[in-house]
Protein backbone atom coordinates (compact mmCIF):
# COMPACT_ATOMS: atom_id res chain seq x y z
CA UNK A 1 0.00 0.00 0.00
CA UNK A 2 1.25 3.42 -0.80
CA UNK A 3 3.00 4.79 2.19
CA UNK A 4 1.61 8.33 1.65
CA UNK A 5 -1.74 7.11 1.77
CA UNK A 6 -1.48 5.17 4.85
CA UNK A 7 0.50 7.75 6.77
CA UNK A 8 -2.26 10.26 6.09
CA UNK A 9 -5.40 7.94 6.96
CA UNK A 10 -3.39 6.88 9.78
CA UNK A 11 -3.21 10.49 10.84
CA UNK A 12 -6.85 12.01 10.49
CA UNK A 13 -8.18 8.43 12.29
CA UNK A 14 -6.20 8.30 15.39
CA UNK A 15 -8.34 9.42 18.70
CA UNK A 16 -7.08 12.81 20.47
CA UNK A 17 -7.70 13.88 23.73
CA UNK A 18 -9.06 17.22 23.37
CA UNK A 19 -9.49 18.07 27.46
CA UNK A 20 -5.43 18.36 27.14
CA UNK A 21 -3.85 21.47 28.07
CA UNK A 22 -1.40 21.08 25.13
CA UNK A 23 2.12 22.47 25.35
CA UNK A 24 1.72 24.18 22.34
CA UNK A 25 -1.35 24.12 19.33
CA UNK A 26 0.01 25.18 16.03
CA UNK A 27 -2.52 26.64 13.61
CA UNK A 28 -2.08 24.89 9.99
CA UNK A 29 -1.52 21.75 8.83
CA UNK A 30 1.30 22.32 6.12
CA UNK A 31 4.58 22.27 5.13
CA UNK A 32 5.79 24.98 7.72
CA UNK A 33 3.82 23.33 10.43
CA UNK A 34 5.48 19.74 9.32
CA UNK A 35 8.98 21.55 9.99
CA UNK A 36 8.61 22.93 12.92
CA UNK A 37 6.50 19.62 14.89
CA UNK A 38 8.68 17.01 13.64
CA UNK A 39 12.03 18.68 14.44
CA UNK A 40 10.04 20.37 18.39
CA UNK A 41 9.01 16.29 18.56
CA UNK A 42 12.70 15.30 17.65
CA UNK A 43 14.46 16.98 20.22
CA UNK A 44 11.52 16.64 22.74
CA UNK A 45 9.39 13.96 22.13
CA UNK A 46 7.05 14.33 25.42
CA UNK A 47 6.45 17.75 24.56
CA UNK A 48 2.33 17.90 24.15
CA UNK A 49 1.74 19.00 20.53
CA UNK A 50 -1.80 19.95 18.84
CA UNK A 51 -2.16 20.84 14.99
CA UNK A 52 -5.61 22.51 14.29
CA UNK A 53 -6.46 22.72 10.60
CA UNK A 54 -9.13 24.20 8.84
CA UNK A 55 -9.76 22.08 5.87
CA UNK A 56 -10.00 17.78 5.61
CA UNK A 57 -6.65 17.54 4.48
CA UNK A 58 -2.81 18.19 5.49
CA UNK A 59 -1.08 20.33 3.28
CA UNK A 60 -4.40 21.23 1.76
CA UNK A 61 -3.18 23.40 -0.95
CA UNK A 62 -0.63 21.33 -2.77
CA UNK A 63 -2.50 18.46 -1.99
CA UNK A 64 -4.96 19.59 -4.63
CA UNK A 65 -2.83 20.92 -7.05
CA UNK A 66 -0.67 17.74 -7.08
CA UNK A 67 1.23 17.44 -10.57
CA UNK A 68 -0.35 20.42 -11.81
CA UNK A 69 1.72 22.99 -10.21
CA UNK A 70 5.38 23.29 -10.49
CA UNK A 71 7.54 25.04 -8.18
CA UNK A 72 9.81 27.06 -11.09
CA UNK A 73 12.89 26.05 -9.07
CA UNK A 74 15.78 24.76 -10.37
CA UNK A 75 17.65 22.47 -8.82
CA UNK A 76 20.19 24.99 -6.85
CA UNK A 77 20.52 28.76 -6.92
CA UNK A 78 22.84 31.08 -6.23
CA UNK A 79 21.88 32.35 -3.09
CA UNK A 80 23.84 29.53 -1.26
CA UNK A 81 20.84 27.15 -0.90
CA UNK A 82 19.40 24.11 -2.68
CA UNK A 83 16.14 24.16 -3.73
CA UNK A 84 15.01 21.10 -3.34
CA UNK A 85 16.03 20.61 0.39
CA UNK A 86 13.70 20.34 3.24
CA UNK A 87 14.75 21.43 6.14
CA UNK A 88 15.29 18.60 8.75
CA UNK A 89 13.65 16.21 6.92
CA UNK A 90 14.76 12.26 6.68
CA UNK A 91 13.83 11.97 2.18
CA UNK A 92 14.52 14.72 0.23
CA UNK A 93 12.85 16.29 -2.67
CA UNK A 94 15.93 14.63 -5.13
CA UNK A 95 15.38 10.96 -3.58
CA UNK A 96 11.98 10.74 -5.74
CA UNK A 97 12.02 8.85 -8.57
CA UNK A 98 15.16 6.31 -8.03
CA UNK A 99 16.88 9.47 -6.40
CA UNK A 100 16.90 11.38 -9.78
CA UNK A 101 17.61 14.86 -8.91
CA UNK A 102 14.04 16.79 -9.96
CA UNK A 103 15.02 20.07 -10.80
CA UNK A 104 11.40 21.26 -10.88
CA UNK A 105 9.30 19.53 -8.20
CA UNK A 106 6.00 19.65 -8.08
CA UNK A 107 3.06 20.21 -5.20
CA UNK A 108 2.41 16.62 -4.85
CA UNK A 109 5.81 16.23 -3.62
CA UNK A 110 5.45 19.50 -0.36
CA UNK A 111 1.95 17.37 0.14
CA UNK A 112 3.83 13.52 0.45
CA UNK A 113 6.79 15.56 2.47
CA UNK A 114 4.61 16.60 4.91
CA UNK A 115 2.20 13.85 5.53
CA UNK A 116 5.82 11.92 6.10
CA UNK A 117 6.69 14.33 8.17
CA UNK A 118 3.57 14.05 10.43
CA UNK A 119 3.46 10.93 10.76
CA UNK A 120 6.87 10.10 11.92
CA UNK A 121 5.98 12.64 14.25
CA UNK A 122 3.08 10.87 15.64
CA UNK A 123 1.21 14.23 15.60
CA UNK A 124 -1.93 14.86 16.96
CA UNK A 125 -4.35 17.04 14.24
CA UNK A 126 -7.99 18.38 14.82
CA UNK A 127 -9.39 18.59 11.12
CA UNK A 128 -11.93 21.14 10.12
CA UNK A 129 -11.07 23.11 13.05
CA UNK A 130 -11.27 27.14 11.84
CA UNK A 131 -9.99 28.92 14.37
CA UNK A 132 -12.40 32.05 14.72
CA UNK A 133 -10.75 33.49 18.35
CA UNK A 134 -7.91 33.40 20.19
CA UNK A 135 -7.62 34.41 24.03
CA UNK A 136 -6.21 33.71 27.44
CA UNK A 137 -7.57 33.15 30.49
CA UNK A 138 -5.95 31.24 34.12
CA UNK A 139 -2.42 31.62 32.03
CA UNK A 140 -3.57 29.18 29.04
CA UNK A 141 -4.84 30.04 25.80
CA UNK A 142 -7.74 29.72 24.61
CA UNK A 143 -8.43 28.79 20.96
CA UNK A 144 -12.01 28.75 19.75
CA UNK A 145 -14.14 27.05 16.77
CA UNK A 146 -17.92 27.18 16.68
CA UNK A 147 -17.97 26.69 20.71
CA UNK A 148 -15.22 24.49 20.84
CA UNK A 149 -12.44 25.63 23.06
CA UNK A 150 -8.98 24.09 22.93
CA UNK A 151 -6.05 24.89 25.77
CA UNK A 152 -2.39 25.73 25.66
CA UNK A 153 0.38 26.85 27.27
CA UNK A 154 1.45 28.48 23.88
CA UNK A 155 0.31 29.04 20.02
CA UNK A 156 2.20 28.88 16.74
CA UNK A 157 0.40 29.90 13.39
CA UNK A 158 1.54 28.53 10.63
CA UNK A 159 -1.29 28.68 8.96
CA UNK A 160 0.08 30.12 5.33
CA UNK A 161 -0.83 33.43 3.67
CA UNK A 162 -4.99 32.22 4.78
CA UNK A 163 -8.03 32.06 2.46
CA UNK A 164 -8.48 33.30 -0.85
CA UNK A 165 -8.67 37.38 -1.16
CA UNK A 166 -11.93 38.21 -2.21
CA UNK A 167 -12.15 41.93 -3.59
CA UNK A 168 -15.04 44.15 -4.18
CA UNK A 169 -15.54 42.99 -7.48
CA UNK A 170 -15.83 38.84 -6.61
CA UNK A 171 -17.25 38.91 -2.93
CA UNK A 172 -20.76 39.11 -4.60
CA UNK A 173 -19.84 37.21 -7.83
CA UNK A 174 -20.81 33.40 -7.27
CA UNK A 175 -21.22 32.07 -10.80
CA UNK A 176 -19.22 29.22 -12.48
CA UNK A 177 -17.78 32.06 -15.15
CA UNK A 178 -15.59 33.30 -12.09
CA UNK A 179 -13.08 30.87 -10.28
CA UNK A 180 -10.31 31.24 -8.02
CA UNK A 181 -6.44 30.31 -9.80
CA UNK A 182 -5.99 27.19 -7.43
CA UNK A 183 -9.68 25.88 -7.94
CA UNK A 184 -8.96 26.65 -12.09
CA UNK A 185 -4.98 24.61 -12.18
CA UNK A 186 -6.65 22.16 -10.54
CA UNK A 187 -9.41 21.60 -12.63
CA UNK A 188 -7.57 21.95 -16.00
CA UNK A 189 -5.94 19.23 -14.75
CA UNK A 190 -8.09 16.78 -13.63
CA UNK A 191 -10.75 17.63 -15.82
CA UNK A 192 -9.85 17.23 -19.27
CA UNK A 193 -13.69 18.51 -20.40
CA UNK A 194 -13.11 21.96 -18.14
CA UNK A 195 -9.97 22.26 -20.16
CA UNK A 196 -12.38 21.96 -23.78
CA UNK A 197 -14.86 24.32 -22.37
CA UNK A 198 -12.95 27.12 -22.21
CA UNK A 199 -10.72 26.56 -25.32
CA UNK A 200 -11.07 29.23 -27.96
CA UNK A 201 -13.01 31.81 -25.19
CA UNK A 202 -12.20 35.01 -24.44
CA UNK A 203 -10.52 34.75 -21.11
CA UNK A 204 -9.16 37.24 -17.67
CA UNK A 205 -6.29 36.84 -15.35
CA UNK A 206 -6.70 38.89 -12.52
CA UNK A 207 -3.48 39.62 -10.79
CA UNK A 208 0.38 39.56 -11.13
CA UNK A 209 1.48 37.88 -8.50
CA UNK A 210 2.74 33.91 -8.38
CA UNK A 211 -0.61 32.78 -8.83
CA UNK A 212 -1.18 34.37 -11.69
CA UNK A 213 2.29 33.70 -13.28
CA UNK A 214 1.39 29.87 -12.93
CA UNK A 215 -2.20 30.24 -13.95
CA UNK A 216 -0.70 32.02 -17.09
CA UNK A 217 2.10 29.34 -17.74
CA UNK A 218 -0.53 26.76 -17.50
CA UNK A 219 -2.97 28.43 -19.80
CA UNK A 220 -0.36 29.33 -22.78
CA UNK A 221 2.05 27.57 -21.20
CA UNK A 222 5.02 30.31 -21.27
CA UNK A 223 6.76 26.92 -20.14
CA UNK A 224 7.94 23.92 -22.73
CA UNK A 225 4.91 21.65 -22.92
CA UNK A 226 6.92 18.61 -22.22
CA UNK A 227 7.62 16.15 -19.48
CA UNK A 228 11.46 16.40 -19.32
CA UNK A 229 10.55 20.10 -17.45
CA UNK A 230 7.61 18.23 -15.98
CA UNK A 231 4.97 20.95 -17.66
CA UNK A 232 2.04 18.28 -18.33
CA UNK A 233 -0.05 19.97 -20.87
CA UNK A 234 -0.45 18.02 -23.85
CA UNK A 235 -0.34 20.19 -27.39
CA UNK A 236 -1.03 24.01 -27.43
CA UNK A 237 -3.71 25.63 -25.48
CA UNK A 238 -4.52 28.96 -27.14
CA UNK A 239 -8.15 30.90 -25.86
CA UNK A 240 -9.13 33.52 -28.31
CA UNK A 241 -8.55 36.57 -26.70
CA UNK A 242 -7.12 36.38 -23.37
CA UNK A 243 -7.01 39.99 -20.87
CA UNK A 244 -3.97 39.95 -18.15
CA UNK A 245 -5.09 42.58 -15.16
CA UNK A 246 -2.82 44.20 -13.53
CA UNK A 247 -0.04 42.98 -15.01
CA UNK A 248 2.27 46.28 -15.80
CA UNK A 249 4.49 45.00 -18.60
CA UNK A 250 3.30 46.28 -21.58
CA UNK A 251 3.63 42.78 -23.52
CA UNK A 252 4.42 39.26 -22.96
CA UNK A 253 7.69 40.25 -24.66
CA UNK A 254 8.56 42.96 -21.63
CA UNK A 255 6.86 40.36 -19.49
CA UNK A 256 9.24 37.16 -20.62
CA UNK A 257 12.78 39.48 -20.82
CA UNK A 258 11.53 40.98 -17.23
CA UNK A 259 11.87 37.39 -16.13
CA UNK A 260 13.73 35.19 -18.10
CA UNK A 261 15.76 33.39 -15.63
CA UNK A 262 12.63 32.23 -14.16
CA UNK A 263 11.51 31.39 -17.62
CA UNK A 264 15.05 29.72 -18.42
CA UNK A 265 13.29 27.01 -20.04
CA UNK A 266 10.73 28.29 -21.87
CA UNK A 267 9.07 27.84 -25.10
CA UNK A 268 5.22 27.69 -24.70
CA UNK A 269 4.16 30.61 -26.16
CA UNK A 270 7.04 31.79 -28.20
CA UNK A 271 7.41 27.94 -30.25
CA UNK A 272 3.55 28.84 -31.33
CA UNK A 273 4.71 31.68 -33.61
CA UNK A 274 8.38 30.98 -33.89
CA UNK A 275 10.92 27.55 -34.74
CA UNK A 276 14.21 29.73 -34.56
CA UNK A 277 17.08 28.51 -32.77
CA UNK A 278 16.70 30.35 -29.30
CA UNK A 279 13.69 32.59 -27.66
CA UNK A 280 16.15 35.62 -27.15
CA UNK A 281 16.64 35.73 -30.87
CA UNK A 282 12.80 35.98 -31.79
CA UNK A 283 12.82 38.54 -34.03
CA UNK A 284 9.97 41.74 -33.13
CA UNK A 285 7.20 40.74 -35.93
CA UNK A 286 6.96 37.78 -34.20
CA UNK A 287 6.07 39.02 -30.87
CA UNK A 288 3.73 41.63 -32.48
CA UNK A 289 1.17 38.35 -33.11
CA UNK A 290 1.49 38.09 -29.30
CA UNK A 291 -0.87 41.33 -28.93
CA UNK A 292 -3.40 39.70 -31.24
CA UNK A 293 -3.65 37.15 -28.37
CA UNK A 294 -2.54 38.76 -24.99
CA UNK A 295 -3.49 42.42 -23.79
CA UNK A 296 -1.97 43.66 -20.71
CA UNK A 297 -3.92 45.88 -18.39
CA UNK A 298 -2.07 47.51 -16.02
CA UNK A 299 -5.07 49.00 -13.93
CA UNK A 300 -7.25 47.17 -11.17
CA UNK A 301 -10.26 45.57 -11.98
CA UNK A 302 -12.98 48.34 -10.91
CA UNK A 303 -16.15 46.12 -11.49
CA UNK A 304 -17.04 42.81 -12.43
CA UNK A 305 -20.75 42.26 -13.80
CA UNK A 306 -22.94 39.70 -15.58
CA UNK A 307 -24.07 40.36 -19.11
CA UNK A 308 -25.80 37.75 -20.50
CA UNK A 309 -23.96 34.75 -21.06
CA UNK A 310 -20.61 37.10 -20.65
CA UNK A 311 -19.00 38.62 -17.72
CA UNK A 312 -18.70 42.61 -18.31
CA UNK A 313 -15.14 44.12 -16.48
CA UNK A 314 -14.09 47.34 -16.40
CA UNK A 315 -10.15 48.32 -15.29
CA UNK A 316 -9.26 52.11 -15.25
CA UNK A 317 -11.36 53.79 -17.91
CA UNK A 318 -11.37 50.33 -19.92
CA UNK A 319 -14.58 48.49 -20.28
CA UNK A 320 -14.58 44.79 -22.45
CA UNK A 321 -16.57 41.35 -21.84
CA UNK A 322 -15.24 38.18 -21.46
CA UNK A 323 -16.52 34.67 -20.62
CA UNK A 324 -14.84 33.47 -18.31
CA UNK A 325 -12.46 35.03 -14.86
CA UNK A 326 -9.52 33.80 -13.14
CA UNK A 327 -9.33 35.91 -9.65
CA UNK A 328 -5.62 35.26 -8.45
CA UNK A 329 -6.21 38.54 -6.18
CA UNK A 330 -4.29 36.77 -3.73
CA UNK A 331 -4.81 35.37 -0.21
CA UNK A 332 -5.42 37.36 3.61
CA UNK A 333 -4.67 36.00 6.44
CA UNK A 334 -7.51 36.89 8.91
CA UNK A 335 -5.77 35.99 12.52
CA UNK A 336 -2.42 36.67 11.53
CA UNK A 337 -3.54 39.98 10.54
CA UNK A 338 -5.54 40.55 13.80
CA UNK A 339 -2.76 39.92 15.82
CA UNK A 340 -0.11 41.37 14.29
CA UNK A 341 -2.04 44.75 14.67
CA UNK A 342 -0.47 44.37 18.55
CA UNK A 343 3.18 45.27 19.58
CA UNK A 344 5.70 42.03 18.08
CA UNK A 345 9.16 41.37 18.28
CA UNK A 346 11.34 38.83 16.20
CA UNK A 347 12.73 35.87 17.51
CA UNK A 348 16.69 35.98 16.27
CA UNK A 349 18.54 32.61 15.32
CA UNK A 350 21.10 31.23 12.97
CA UNK A 351 20.01 29.88 9.52
CA UNK A 352 21.45 26.86 8.64
CA UNK A 353 21.12 27.02 4.64
CA UNK A 354 22.11 23.03 3.27
CA UNK A 355 22.18 21.46 0.46
CA UNK A 356 24.52 23.32 -1.41
CA UNK A 357 24.76 26.75 -2.80
CA UNK A 358 27.27 28.57 -5.79
CA UNK A 359 30.67 29.51 -4.09
CA UNK A 360 31.38 32.19 -6.09
CA UNK A 361 35.36 32.09 -5.11
CA UNK A 362 35.52 28.88 -7.10
CA UNK A 363 33.06 29.77 -9.47
CA UNK A 364 31.47 25.93 -9.12
CA UNK A 365 28.77 24.46 -7.02
CA UNK A 366 29.46 23.82 -3.36
CA UNK A 367 27.95 20.86 -1.64
CA UNK A 368 28.79 22.68 2.16
CA UNK A 369 26.35 23.80 4.33
CA UNK A 370 26.33 27.63 5.28
CA UNK A 371 24.96 28.96 8.43
CA UNK A 372 23.96 32.84 8.17
CA UNK A 373 23.43 33.95 12.34
CA UNK A 374 21.43 36.01 13.83
CA UNK A 375 18.77 36.17 11.56
CA UNK A 376 15.03 36.66 12.10
CA UNK A 377 13.31 33.75 12.30
CA UNK A 378 10.15 34.05 13.83
CA UNK A 379 7.37 37.04 15.21
CA UNK A 380 6.75 36.52 18.09
CA UNK A 381 3.67 39.06 20.26
CA UNK A 382 5.55 40.70 23.19
CA UNK A 383 4.73 39.57 26.28
CA UNK A 384 3.00 36.27 24.69
CA UNK A 385 4.00 32.81 24.07
CA UNK A 386 2.20 33.65 20.87
CA UNK A 387 4.63 33.12 17.52
CA UNK A 388 4.02 32.85 13.77
CA UNK A 389 6.00 31.25 11.34
CA UNK A 390 6.35 30.49 7.35
CA UNK A 391 3.86 32.84 5.58
CA UNK A 392 1.98 33.90 8.81
CA UNK A 393 4.93 36.17 10.23
CA UNK A 394 5.60 39.65 8.52
CA UNK A 395 8.24 37.95 6.55
CA UNK A 396 8.80 41.53 4.59
CA UNK A 397 10.36 42.92 7.47
CA UNK A 398 12.02 39.04 8.57
CA UNK A 399 13.39 38.57 5.13
CA UNK A 400 16.04 41.42 3.62
CA UNK A 401 16.53 42.33 0.38
CA UNK A 402 20.23 40.82 0.30
CA UNK A 403 18.92 37.63 1.03
CA UNK A 404 15.84 37.95 -1.32
CA UNK A 405 18.01 39.63 -3.97
CA UNK A 406 14.21 41.57 -3.90
CA UNK A 407 13.82 39.73 -7.07
CA UNK A 408 15.48 42.17 -9.25
CA UNK A 409 16.00 42.41 -13.53
CA UNK A 410 19.82 42.84 -12.25
CA UNK A 411 20.14 39.92 -9.77
CA UNK A 412 18.18 37.96 -12.67
CA UNK A 413 20.77 38.75 -15.24
CA UNK A 414 23.65 38.09 -12.85
CA UNK A 415 22.19 34.64 -11.91
CA UNK A 416 22.28 35.50 -8.35
CA UNK A 417 18.71 34.89 -7.68
CA UNK A 418 15.80 32.43 -9.10
CA UNK A 419 12.68 34.10 -6.82
CA UNK A 420 11.08 36.94 -7.10
CA UNK A 421 9.24 37.03 -3.73
CA UNK A 422 10.33 36.94 -0.06
CA UNK A 423 7.89 33.82 0.50
CA UNK A 424 9.69 31.37 -1.39
CA UNK A 425 10.15 28.40 0.68
CA UNK A 426 13.76 28.98 0.24
CA UNK A 427 14.05 31.74 2.54
CA UNK A 428 10.82 30.66 4.94
CA UNK A 429 11.20 26.76 5.30
CA UNK A 430 14.79 27.12 7.17
CA UNK A 431 13.44 29.37 9.36
CA UNK A 432 11.14 27.44 10.68
CA UNK A 433 13.50 24.82 11.11
CA UNK A 434 15.59 27.02 12.94
CA UNK A 435 13.12 28.65 15.43
CA UNK A 436 12.24 25.08 16.30
CA UNK A 437 15.45 23.99 17.70
CA UNK A 438 15.17 27.56 20.20
CA UNK A 439 11.20 26.94 20.74
CA UNK A 440 11.53 24.33 24.14
CA UNK A 441 13.80 27.65 25.76
CA UNK A 442 10.56 29.49 25.69
CA UNK A 443 8.79 27.01 27.20
CA UNK A 444 11.24 26.89 30.15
Amino acid sequence: ENYVLAADRYLKTKIIDLDECYDVIVVGAGIHAATFVYSVKKNCPHLKVLIVEKSDSICSTFCRLGDSLVLNSPTFSKVDLNANFFPGHFIQLSDFDELAQRAFPTAKHLYELATMMLFHADADILFNFQVHDLDKGDGKYIVSSNGQDLHARSVVLANGMGAQKKDAFTRDVFSPRVMDGDDFISSCHEDKAFLESIRKKKLAVVGAGDTANCVMEYLLPLTYPNNHYESFSKGPFLPSLLYWIGQSAESVQEFYFANKKRYCHSGGIIEFFWDGDTPFDLPTESWVKTKSLIRCIPDKLLSLTHLGDSLELRAGSQIFSADFVIDCTGRFNALSHQLLKRDYEFVEGDLRFAGGGWDESADAFSALSRIVPHQRIACRLKGEHIFMIGCAAPLQEMVDDAEARDGSLRYQEEQQSITNSKISLEHTLPRSFAFASLFPDFLA
